[in-house]
């Protein structure tokens, strides 16, 4: 007989493939510094000038506005008036009319108002304010902190002028009865006349208001235009005092 045919022979069986490996895990991610918080700024974080020290001198470049010192007599000699009070001389330079000018309850030099430098009011009623001798900030150098006080500069000659301008009539009344030329509007403290008294009611004769000798100052008619300044030596009140 026909032998029978052996079995199929059988495919060795594969072996089993290995599972695929579980994913390599993320990084955990570090946390990141918070940042510092930032340095507070100091208390005066701006020199008004190189080698400023606002206890003791005041910046030339400022007109000596940054100086906070203690000294509290003119350099004519005269004892400075408390900035709070309105006697012997009454005034607007206050610490609401003039905030971070340094003054308040005290009569130390200060200028929150323009002047060439630190002044302040007297307490003599025949001497209304004077300049200070506040020393200037320099630069430190390797022989002295400060120099000397700047001195006042020599007053030049007031070249002769034509005769005055007469100042226009304000057209706007400012009040009642308002004559520019023969009175002024109290409610606005005066500063509508445009009259030509020229005398201040204790006799002195009044200094053209473009002069600039024997008295410093800033009123002129560029920094206080419309106020009836100019080439003449007539009363006015360019910036708010109590009148003309």
């Amino acid at each position: 007989p026909t032998p029978s045919t052996p079995p199929p022979t059988r495919s060795p069986t594969s072996p089993p493939t290995p599972s695929t490996p579980p994913p390599t895990p993320s990084p955990t991610p570090q946390p990141t510094p918070s940042t510092p918080p930032p340095t507070p700024s100091p208390t005066n974080p701006t020199k008004a000038c190189e080698g400023s020290d606002p206890d003791t001198c005041g910046c030339d470049v400022v007109k000596q506005n940054d100086y906070r010192g203690d000294i509290s007599t003119t350099e004519d000699g005269y004892t400075c008036m408390n900035w709070e009070s309105q006697s012997p001389h009454s005034h607007s330079r206050t610490a609401a009319n003039y905030p971070d000018k340094g003054l308040g309850n005290h009569s130390y030099c200060r200028n929150p108002d323009g002047e060439p430098r630190a002044w302040c009011y007297t307490t003599d009623p025949n001497k209304r304010w004077s300049l200070c001798d506040v020393p200037s900030c320099t630069p430190p150098s390797t022989t002295s902190p400060t120099s000397p006080p700047t001195p006042s500069p020599t007053p030049q000659p007031t070249p002769s002028t034509p005769p005055p301008t007469p100042s226009p009539t304000n057209p706007t009344k400012a009040c009642e009865g308002s004559d520019p030329d023969t009175c002024g509007c109290d409610v606005v403290k005066q500063n509508d006349y445009r009259g030509d008294i020229s005398t201040t009611e204790d006799g002195y004769t009044c200094m053209n208001w473009e002069s600039q000798s024997p008295h410093s100052h800033s009123r002129t008619a560029a920094n206080y235009p419309d106020k009836g300044l100019g080439n003449h030596s007539y009363c006015r009140n360019p910036d708010g005092e109590p009148r003309a």
